[in-house]
């Protein structure tokens, strides 16, 4: 466990421990469509994944990033049918459930910075899992 901002990254620690456990493979940035980070509003993307695999996601990759630096991500929608977990603040992955092919969803608030000022993001994520 490690301590970041006074939180316990609990949840990242169990979810790529899962990850691993499981012997799924990593599916490179990809897997996700790029969204743009916008002030305090609901930007989308899409992630598809073949069942069994993981999709990680680098948020500071993003080629429409013009932000400076990311403090934080919320799930505040979990998937259904699936896990979401983080590693730090800019990387997150989703694994679907055992045996699921279909659609989920979830929903992360990204709090971050531009022009020195703090700002959150709402993304919504539509996933896409394949046979």
């Amino acid at each position: 466990m490690y301590y970041r901002h006074g939180h316990i990254a609990l949840v990242a620690f169990v979810a790529v421990v899962s990850f691993n456990a499981a012997g799924a493979r990593a599916q490179t940035h990809n897997c996700v469509t790029q969204f743009a980070f916008c002030d305090g509003c609901d930007t989308f993307t899409t992630i598809s994944v073949q069942t069994g695999q993981v999709c990680t996601i680098h948020y500071l990759r993003n080629r429409f990033s013009t932000v400076s630096a990311i403090f934080d991500q919320k799930v505040v929608v979990r998937p259904r049918s699936g896990i979401y977990g983080t590693a730090n603040e800019t990387f997150g992955a989703y694994k679907a459930n055992n045996g699921f092919v279909g659609n989920d969803s979830f929903q992360v608030d990204i709090t971050y910075e531009r022009s020195g000022q703090r700002f959150v993001t709402h993304l919504k994520a539509t996933v896409v899992v394949r046979p």
